[in-house]
């Protein structure tokens, strides 16, 4: 223990004096008992760590049914105000917060914490945010003046540990100092000297179990719960299928990693691993609280699979092959792990799967094609003719990184087959199945902003404009935050979900007009290619897909020329089996975890210990958002009465539909503007005016008409006999369809007007359950009709 002056003593004495004293004014002395001790012991909670300590590592066992689980986890060394302690110790503080307070010590602190995580403060703020308050409250009272006794309050547990690595030859760092590493290994050319923190590779790798529990915890009331889970989700595919086993309590979680710049100055990345759980439904399962953080690179340099993730790996496989058990609420449930996909970007799939890069010659993970190279085009280039599609395996996988690592032997990396060596990932994951490519990536940032050049190049100004100002005034659903700022010229600006969104539902009624009809039919095809395989309903819309994929590959060169056939658009000839296997690809992309890496990089302050900062914050939101995520009950809002104003134009359309309908019209008095179903709200007009976007535009079935789709706009909400009915204003086909702008074979007309109705709005209203409501709806105006498109996943992550 470390002997400290006579001054620093005393100092201790008088605050522990003035502590005990302001508890004598606060709580009577019956509730005095508990707390002494604990104060008295207070000393002991100040650790200060041996500076020439070598080791950064330790880790703690928690017993389960009698047997000992290992999960890695560390005090942060590197970190001077953490302060760890045990629930033991401090005890949940229901005392007020000061005399007459309607807050206790733990209720004011939990506030005080969500506050300062929401806004993002670094330490050295929330210290002076807490003594700010501190001295605004009545006096005396028993909030803490620092975090680190917050930390203690919140049990705040150690779920890390932190490694230090030479970037030079991968060796542990050892600390010299707090700020000072050196490289443990003699042999290391830089072993005589201090390394910069950039010149440092830290890794920090999370606990999985705790995280686990937390997220199953405050989501037990969607767990495996049938109706919150759409038909096309990765729970209903071929692999998911497989692999159930209704004997066991399964958890399935889906894999990503992808790096992004930190410190721009020193070109510092930092590389997260994330992992979600299949088992809760979207869009719960894409919130940032649930998804895992198993573990983070910071580097100049990119991560080596091998030792990054090795450790990772090794404790998600102990909880796939042994399983492990958790606590939900006060039952304990044995719980059997299961892996369902890795999923990033082309350079990092290439990277953590020691396979060729994108642009190399075997790139391909699912099938056996091989690239030539184009001397015209100065790249590698994929032709349809040449493809061959015999599917890889994983033990072809694994004899040609054996045979790689043979032929490299320690020497210049050789690539055989396009596998350049063995990746610890597949220890876990089935190559090539579960190592899928991303919609996000591949799509959204990869053959739409290629195509949209291209067109850039063969249109002229004015019709750009054009385009771009029919861009600018869409007016979609609420809840798709999609503004298109960017002209079209500066397609490579826009982000992920502006091209979702042209994909999906805007750029074919936009482009209606606006290109060579050849360019334009050709589009047509990826378009609905692309949204039948976005969310089938069917699996012969998969089956339809797949060959509207191979034809729009097989005939890309001819509509534009050879050079498009790189390997971002052979890859969309393996979306349709990704698709069989593991469901819809609005399940299969990137978005949720791409927004987490932004959300995780503003943890870190400064430019030393960023994992380690990340780490900490993580752990703090941990202790303080484990509150449980509550569904409210389908219901109807913004009530108003049926003779406001705002109706007046349509009330006597609506008394005459509730007579048609059977429904005393002398009963119905109040009126609702929206109505919300499971994770879905939709508006109506009369709610939608006051704002710029297009709710309550809806599909819905007409059971009257063979359960036909119909199309309308939502005039208002009401309720009678304790059902929820929608009065509806129709929209009606018109005459000329998209498929007459088209020059394809008659058999795609049917699937395209369906996709792509052209409709106008008519004068008939009518009211339906809403239970019989569908989707919500995008029109794009064309000329004087709209056309329409269904968003069959109605809560899409930004």
């Amino acid at each position: 223990m470390y002997r400290f002056s006579r001054k620093v003593n005393q100092r201790r004495r008088i605050r522990q004096i003035q502590r005990q004293l302001v508890r004598h004014i606060i709580v009577p002395d019956n509730e005095l008992s508990d707390d002494n001790s604990s104060e008295s012991n207070s000393e002991q909670f100040i650790q200060m760590h041996d500076q020439e300590e070598e080791s950064y590592e330790e880790t703690f066992r928690t017993t389960i049914n009698n047997n000992f689980v290992s999960f890695p986890s560390c005090i942060n060394h590197l970190d001077q105000d953490t302060d760890w302690a045990s629930e033991d110790e401090y005890e949940e503080d229901k005392r007020s917060l000061y005399s007459g307070s309607p807050l206790s010590v733990t209720k004011a602190v939990h506030l005080i914490t969500n506050f300062y995580l929401d806004i993002n403060l670094d330490k050295q703020k929330v210290n002076g945010l807490l003594r700010l308050i501190k001295r605004l409250l009545p006096k005396p009272n028993l909030l803490p003046s620092t975090l680190k006794r917050v930390n203690q309050l919140l049990h705040l547990a150690p779920l890390t540990t932190t490694t230090l690595l030479c970037s030079d030859c991968y060796q542990s760092c050892k600390r010299a100092g707090f700020r000072s590493k050196t490289c443990a290994n003699p042999s290391c050319s830089t072993s005589f000297r201090q390394r910069r923190s950039t010149e440092v590779i830290e890794i920090v790798r999370f606990d999985v179990r705790s995280q686990i529990q937390w997220i199953m915890n405050r989501n037990v009331a969607f767990i495996n719960k049938s109706r919150f889970f759409p038909p096309n989700d990765i729970c209903f595919g071929e692999q998911y299928q497989n692999m159930s086993d209704r004997s066991n309590n399964t958890i399935t979680l889906i894999v990503h990693s992808d790096g992004a710049p930190i410190v721009r100055s020193s070109k510092q990345s930092i590389w997260p691993c994330f992992a979600s759980i299949t088992e809760i439904p979207p869009p719960l399962r894409e919130f940032q609280s649930n998804i895992i953080i198993l573990a983070l690179w910071l580097s100049k340099k990119k991560p080596d699979v091998n030792i990054f993730l090795t450790e990772t790996v090794n404790d998600l496989s102990l909880l796939i092959h042994d399983g492990t058990s958790i606590f939900i609420g006060a039952k304990e449930y044995k719980i059997q792990l299961r892996t369902q996909f890795f999923i990033s970007d082309l350079p990092a799939k290439a990277l953590f799967c020691c396979t060729t890069y994108f642009n190399g010659y075997s790139a391909c993970t699912f099938c056996c094609s091989r690239g030539i190279w184009s001397p015209d085009y100065k790249k590698v280039l994929y032709p349809y003719e040449k493809n061959d599609l015999t599917a890889r395996t994983h033990d072809s996988y694994l004899k040609a990184a054996r045979e790689a690592i043979r032929k490299s032997n320690g020497g210049k990396e050789v690539a055989v087959e396009g596998i350049k060596g063995l990746s610890s990932l597949l220890r876990i994951f089935n190559y090539p199945t579960q190592i899928i490519y991303d919609f996000m990536h591949l799509v959204c940032l990869g053959h739409i902003p290629y195509l949209i050049n291209r067109w850039c190049s063969l249109i002229d100004k004015k019709t750009i404009l054009a385009i771009d100002k029919k861009l600018q005034q869409l007016r979609i659903p609420h809840n798709m935050k999609v503004v298109f700022l960017e002209s079209i010229t500066m397609v490579s600006q826009w982000k992920a979900k502006n091209s979702r969104l042209f994909v999906l539902h805007v750029g074919v009624p936009i482009m209606l007009n606006h290109l060579p009809n050849l360019l334009f039919s050709h589009f047509v095809i990826y378009s609905l290619a692309i949204k039948l395989l976005y969310s089938p309903e069917t699996k012969e819309e998969v089956l339809f897909a797949e060959r509207l994929i191979e034809y729009y590959c097989q005939t890309a060169p001819l509509v534009h020329d050879p050079s498009i056939e790189i390997f971002s658009l052979h890859a969309h000839l393996h979306l349709s089996y990704q698709v069989r296997l593991h469901g819809g690809l609005a399940h299969m992309s990137a978005f949720a975890f791409e927004s987490l890496i932004r959300y995780i990089k503003n943890k870190a302050h400064g430019s030393c210990n960023l994992a380690s900062q990340i780490a900490y914050w993580v752990s703090i939101q941990h202790a303080v958002k484990s509150n449980k995520v509550n569904l409210r009950e389908d219901c109807l809002m913004n009530k108003f009465n049926s003779s406001d104003l705002i109706f007046v134009q349509y009330f006597s359309t609506f008394r005459d539909s509730l007579r048609r309908t059977n429904i005393d019209y002398t009963k119905i008095s109040t009126l609702y503007k929206r109505y919300q179903y499971s994770f879905v709200i939709f508006h109506s007009l009369i709610y939608d005016d006051a704002f710029n976007c297009n709710s309550h535009i809806i599909s819905f079935i007409d059971n009257i008409n063979n359960n036909m789709i119909c199309y309308g706009s939502i005039i208002v909400f009401f309720s009678s006999n304790d059902i929820m009915y929608a009065f509806i204003q129709r929209y009606v086909d018109c005459n000329k369809q998209t498929s007459h702008y088209v020059d394809l074979p008659k058999e795609l007309h049917d699937r395209i007007n369906t996709f792509y109705r052209i409709v106008s709005l008519s004068n008939d209203f009518i009211i339906i359950p809403v239970g019989f409501i569908r989707h919500k709806c995008i029109i794009v105006p064309i000329s004087d009709a709209f056309c329409i498109s269904e968003i069959k996943i109605d809560y899409e992550h930004d």
